[in-house]
């Protein structure tokens, strides 16, 4: 999910894309990748944003700052418009959080910075669960059913709501489950992997004629 903030014009116009406020399940050393859509007026040369622009990532991890310059992706435009990139690195404990922002200056001297954005880790509720329950805005009657259902059945599962987190990324689909359901109306993009092997699927077994 993509989640944009987006700041008046000044310089530039710039959108923070993905983790706002989103909350992760902890892991002890992770990365995070943000995206940011920068949109600057075309020159006299056709380029809207070039060397010629100072493009910098600030993050605070406790009290140390990081900064850095931001990637060009694949989707930045031949005039430099489009999506750039920066990558957190952490090594958190659950109960910390993560706030970053960028700053830029174009050629001429204007200068335009995001609001700052943040995310916090927290631990599953139930640590000794194995069933992941994720759940997009989800009908009262049927959220009631499906964990009636998981109760009765007697698994031990963590719940993750969407809507309350902010919504979901690898950190949590990757956490550790051996089953994942996902239950609701919510139009959200859950993530999933292809790492491994899908314990679910089995091949059919060769009878003999």
């Amino acid at each position: 999910m993509w989640v944009a903030a987006y700041l008046p014009r000044r310089a530039f116009q710039i959108y923070l894309l993905r983790f706002e406020n989103k909350r992760l399940l902890q892991a002890p050393n992770n990365e995070g990748s943000i995206e940011v859509d920068l949109f600057d007026d075309e020159g006299t040369n056709g380029m809207a944003l070039d060397e010629n622009d100072t493009l910098m990532y600030k993050y605070v991890l406790g009290d140390s700052t990081h900064s850095g310059p931001l990637t060009a992706s694949a989707a930045v435009a031949a005039n430099g418009n489009g999506i750039y990139t920066f990558d957190i690195e952490y090594s958190l404990m659950a109960g910390d959080s993560v706030m970053y922002w960028v700053e830029l200056k174009d050629n001429d001297g204007l200068e335009s910075s995001s609001m700052m954005q943040n995310f916090k880790v927290v631990s599953p509720l139930s640590p000794a669960s194995d069933v992941l329950v994720v759940v997009d805005n989800i009908d009262v009657d049927q959220e009631s059913v499906l964990y009636d259902a998981m109760d009765n059945s007697g698994f031990v599962y963590e719940v993750w709501d969407v809507q309350i987190n902010k919504g979901i990324d690898a950190s949590v689909i990757n956490f550790g489950w051996s089953n994942i359901i996902v239950s609701g109306w919510g139009v959200s993009s859950v993530p999933a992997t292809a790492d491994q092997d899908d314990p679910g699927v089995h091949e059919p077994e060769a009878k003999a004629s």
